[in-house]
């Protein structure tokens, strides 16, 4: 293993001194209680503390109540607030943690009908992210919101935090004031960017004198809006000095603003490919500067650090996924580390559901004090029928307990679902779900058969006391006249590249599954990267031509879907990123259609019109009309009583997601 030198080395802020370069980012996490913290919040944070992070920043934290976000979230524009604040910075100290306040104004991110008052912002313009039109503020007004973040930072000081970070970033209060996107002012703090920066620059002031010259106090800031119009990378280098002279001791650098889009951290995001917005503000500011944004990978943390492109790593859902995970590092135990691959499945679409956010790798986040794996008392033999990830983590758990497990797979790897989840280009992460797997059971001692169906033989040899079914799914096959012609293949039969794949290629279904298929068979083909690159170093090829060569591959893909909307299945975080896709990839869709007769070379549909229409010259049908439960294993053990205690758990009890299903998979092993 590579050495890891620099991200252990201790850094000194202002009158602190973080022992190492890994800070979590303030998330929103849905634990508060009214704004209030909760045992809940405070057992995850101390977990995470205990593993070892140099900083936590807990946030947001509403400083105005206009400006709060959900009910779920924090809020310190009251001295009610500060005894539960205190408390939950006392827990933290207790395990040896530092803990900052992010002061957090929403603007016109705000929802009236969660606060029960107008959002307010620089100026009264419509935006797509609460689809409001907020009420511009007044000299009087601002003059409020800075009074209000200064007053925070003093709470945030005598509730014990060590630290406060203003938010500045996401689209939020101090990015609609520096935006000429969102700030139409004619006035002081409006035009130019000596006005745009003047209100950012009256929150630093007022936090700083609120709270002293010898309290840490740095800013959120985007590095780049990625929104048209807005400012870009180069024009935040312009404006961090101009706030660091009014009294920051570092900045945060992080991507662009919730209404952007351009993905920032969802799975086809590079890990640490936004390290450039850091590296550009570092050369312009004299303070210490943190990057966040999809780094999971302790290597690549600590390449950030080498190439002088930051100072600390900013590491947020995978503290989320591994409280440990700097622990590890440190210890040198990188394959235990849990990372987190960006899906956003508990985290994100939970918090747009409004429930508190938990984590498709970690059955335990958000329930610290309640989900314990603890030793059993009585060892049993403990067969796993199935290694997709319901599978795995119960044979994990059990096996972590201390039971005899033997995990049975009918493939010759790992993964079940995971393995499409993981096909089309730029998802690969997913695979890192089986890979963490096959490392954990080997250590652990559980013995792995592959391409090993169910045999009542293998009950017979290894006379388990506990069989947990984890068969998975199969697809559904829907009754359309043809369906039978060779030229009909499932969804896994053409990801796993089980058939050829003609020129014009038709999906029968537009769920998650769907859309999936349909985007890596159109990418199938392309040039590929390391080729783009070549062409373009030695000017085979331009550089533009090269990389847009690497798009899409020779296929035309069409969708046909029952439902009106494409990717219902899809988590609201990350379906906008699958639709655009389908777009930038020309890929053709239809909805509501009614599918009439798949023939030897074309598909007859009605169209939402009621209309019939035919795809000539079709080469492939692809199948992804969604899944049926495998109950076949389970019913035959149940039904032969081969087996006193049998679980049935995942897709083959009820299809379900990964979440569900890994957590279920857990639970599982804990009650035996």
């Amino acid at each position: 293993m590579p050495r890891i030198t620099e991200l252990f080395k201790p850094i000194k802020i202002n009158s602190i001194t973080l022992p190492n370069r890994i800070v979590m980012p303030a998330m929103h996490l849905n634990m508060a209680d009214n704004g209030y913290v909760t045992p809940q919040l405070t057992d995850f944070y101390v977990e995470r503390a205990k593993g070892g992070v140099g900083m936590i920043v807990v946030g947001g934290i509403a400083v105005e109540k206009r400006g709060m976000g959900l009910a779920m979230m924090l809020s310190i524009f009251s001295d009610d607030y500060i005894p539960k604040l205190k408390n939950f910075t006392d827990a933290i100290h207790a395990v040896d943690g530092l803990v900052a306040a992010q002061l957090y104004h929403a603007g016109r991110y705000s929802f009236e009908q969660m606060t029960g008052e107008k959002p307010v912002s620089s100026s009264a313009e419509y935006n797509r992210f609460s689809k409001q039109i907020p009420v511009a503020l007044t000299k009087e007004g601002i003059a409020e919101v800075v009074t209000a973040e200064g007053d925070a930072a003093k709470r945030a000081k005598d509730a014990g935090f060590d630290a406060v970070e203003i938010l500045g970033s996401a689209g939020y209060i101090i990015d609609q004031f520096l935006s000429p996107v969102v700030n139409k002012r004619m006035d002081d703090y409006g035009e130019s960017l000596e006005n745009r920066v003047r209100f950012p620059q009256e929150v630093i002031t007022s936090v700083r004198k609120a709270v002293g010259s010898d309290f840490p106090v740095w800013m959120r800031l985007s590095g780049d809006d990625f929104v048209k119009g807005s400012n870009r990378f180069r024009d935040k280098a312009a404006i961090a000095p101009l706030l660091v002279q009014k009294g920051l001791d570092a900045i945060s650098i992080t991507g662009g603003w919730h209404e952007t889009k351009v993905p920032q951290i969802t799975t086809e995001v590079p890990p640490g490919v936004f390290a450039f917005l850091s590296a550009n503000i570092k050369k312009a500011v004299n303070v210490p500067v943190f990057v966040a944004n999809r780094i999971n990978d302790p290597l690549i943390a600590e390449d950030i650090l080498r190439n002088g492109y930051a100072d600390c790593i900013a590491i947020g859902r995978t503290l989320i996924s591994d409280p440990f995970f700097p622990q590890k590092v440190k210890e040198g135990r990188l394959d235990d580390i849990v990372k987190c691959i960006g899906c956003n499945q508990g985290c994100f679409d939970n918090v747009f559901e409004i429930k508190p956010v938990c984590c498709i790798r970690n059955p335990r986040a958000g329930k610290e004090a309640t989900l314990l794996v603890k030793p059993t008392e009585a060892k049993k033999k403990v067969l796993v029928v199935g290694g997709g990830p319901a599978g795995c983590e119960a044979a994990k758990v059990a096996a972590e307990r201390g039971h005899i497990v033997l995990l049975l797979e009918k493939r010759d790897k790992l993964g079940g679902q995971v393995l499409l989840a993981a096909s089309p280009p730029g998802r690969e992460g997913f695979l890192e779900i089986p890979h963490y797997y096959e490392r954990q059971l080997k250590k652990l001692g559980v013995e792995v058969r592959y391409n090993a169906p169910f045999h009542d033989d293998v009950v017979n040899a290894f006379k388990p006391d506990v069989a947990i079914i984890a068969t998975g799914s199969i697809p559904k096959m829907p009754s359309i006249p043809g369906i039978d012609k060779p030229l009909v293949c499932t969804a896994p039969d053409a990801l796993w590249d089980e058939v050829p794949l003609g020129r014009n290629v038709v999906i029968l279904g537009g769920s998650g599954t769907g859309v999936e298929a349909a985007i890596t068979i159109a990418q199938k083909g392309a040039l590929g990267l390391d080729a783009a690159h070549f062409l373009a170093f030695y000017e085979g090829l331009d550089p533009g031509e090269a990389m847009t060569m690497t798009f899409r591959g020779p296929r035309e893909v069409t969708i046909l879907e029952m439902l009106p909307r494409l990717g219902v299945s899809i988590g609201r975080s990350t379906r906008w990123t699958f639709l655009k896709a389908l777009e930038k990839l020309g890929i053709k869709s239809y909805t509501q259609v009614t599918i009439q007769e798949i023939a030897d070379d074309y598909v007859r549909f009605q169209n939402a019109d009621s209309k019939t229409e035919i795809i000539p010259n079709v080469t492939n049908v692809v199948v992804a009309a969604g899944v049926s439960a495998d109950k076949e294993v389970y019913d035959h053990i149940k039904t032969k009583n081969l087996v006193q205690t049998v679980i049935n758990i995942g897709d083959s009890k009820k299809p379900r997601t990964m979440e569900e299903a890994i957590s279920e998979g857990f639970r599982a092993a804990l009650k035996i």
